[in-house]
């Protein structure tokens, strides 16, 4: 999916239902997204959803898994202690997630 707009990263502040679906809809347009949650079990249900969602996009053909793994791999840091609650975002931006 390529980038359509001028927003390259996105900070989300709460990953839970709602924030984790707009994290995934946001790293799907090629954002870079940091998601920050409260505690890291709440970080890792939101790392499972967004797993689960990119292998169901790759089943029914809307992406490859190279797309996936990239898709993946724009959201969660491995240099970080949790991942999700340890990248910084200089000028927050609130924002809905992009529509096709």
């Amino acid at each position: 999916m390529e980038n359509r707009d001028m927003v390259k990263k996105v900070a989300i502040v709460g990953i839970g239902i709602q924030g984790s679906m707009i994290a995934f809809r946001n790293a799907l347009h090629g954002k870079q997204v940091r998601g920050y949650s409260r505690t890291e079990k709440s970080a890792a249900v939101c790392r499972d959803k967004i797993e689960r969602w990119a292998a169901y996009y790759v089943k029914i053909g809307k992406i490859t898994e190279e797309e996936a793994q990239a898709l993946i791999g724009r959201m969660f840091s491995s240099s970080g202690k949790t991942g999700t609650c340890t990248w910084k975002c200089r000028r927050p931006i609130t924002l809905s997630h992009p529509e096709n």
